[in-house]
């Protein structure tokens, strides 16, 4: 099985990918773009993104929330504390979807 992995983000001119938990920016596009890419496949994000969305799951995807918090418990979505452990997890996936801030990205993606 081929699997695949996505990194979907979107900053300004600047490097701002967010603002005061929300996106400094409207774009549809954008929008219907990031809904195609991640429908029907997992999804991992860091907590605060999570927060950022008013801590809703997405519809058609798996959540993964990415926290550094042991005790954190989200109803519907799969939280690890590590990204070891994500990436044993995603061992059994075909793909999966990545919107982290850039540390936690770049942390991530050294270890694939």
């Amino acid at each position: 099985m081929t699997k695949k992995i996505i990194a979907i983000w979107a900053q300004d001119e600047k490097g701002v990918i967010g603002k005061e938990n929300r996106l400094p920016w409207h774009l549809p596009a954008e929008l219907q773009h990031f809904k195609e890419t991640t429908l029907n496949h997992a999804i991992l994000m860091g907590r605060v993104t999570f927060d950022g969305m008013g801590r809703r799951l997405l519809p058609k995807r798996q959540t993964l929330i990415l926290t550094r918090n042991s005790e954190e418990v989200i109803d519907g979505a799969l939280v690890f504390q590590d990204v070891e452990s994500v990436l044993a997890w995603y061992q059994s996936q075909e793909k999966i979807s990545i919107s982290l801030a850039e540390s936690r990205f770049f942390r991530l993606s050294s270890l694939i």
